[in-house]
């Protein structure tokens, strides 16, 4: 299980990767096939309960980062 700090680290790490490539919440939440609302509680550095290993998988493959560097400072 993911420590707070990893999954503040992981919220921020979402809105950061969404700003730095200029997607909005909707292209962002297509790329990790989640709906917006998902999106949005991320970045606002809420965890939701059922967040899919998946999700991780497909941030991984679109940013080129590993798992781990989804959890630490990018």
């Amino acid at each position: 299980m993911k420590h707070n700090n990893e999954i503040y680290n992981f919220s921020r790490n979402v809105l950061y990767l969404r700003k730095k490539h200029g997607l909005t919440q909707v292209q962002m939440a297509k790329i990790m096939d989640v709906g917006v609302g998902t999106v949005r509680l991320l970045e606002r550095g809420v965890m939701p309960p059922r967040l899919s290993a998946d999700v991780l998988w497909r941030l991984h493959d679109f940013f080129h980062l590993s798992v781990s560097q989804l959890f630490n400072d990018l």
